[in-house]
């Protein structure tokens, strides 16, 4: 996991707002017959590492009671998946991309 880094600016203390950086990583294998099922036999178990990354800004209010909301826009680019024992790698467009969440710290 790349670690997700960010400039973030208190504009009160309940109040945060960020730009940041962040990566995202995985390695998988697939299904023994998954290529077969999308007739291309080379897919078959095939070892393959996800990468993803992303620019994004955002906000974090912290409730007054615990938890805080959270709230990030960016762009997500430069997302492939390289399966390196056939030689293959799929690439995607680029895109925006936005996420929100409840988060609790205790």
């Amino acid at each position: 996991m790349f670690p997700k880094t960010a400039l973030v600016y208190r504009v009160v203390p309940q109040l945060n707002v960020f730009v940041g950086a962040s990566g995202e990583f995985a390695v998988f294998r697939t299904e023994s017959d998954f290529g077969n099922k999308i007739s291309q036999s080379q897919y078959n178990n095939a070892l393959g590492t996800y990468r993803d990354f992303h620019l994004g800004a955002g906000a974090e209010y912290h409730l007054p009671f615990g938890p805080s909301i959270h709230v990030e826009a960016g762009y997500s680019f430069r997302r492939e998946i390289d399966y390196k024992d056939i030689g293959e790698t799929v690439s995607f467009d680029p895109g925006p991309y936005v996420q929100a969440g409840l988060r609790w710290r205790f």
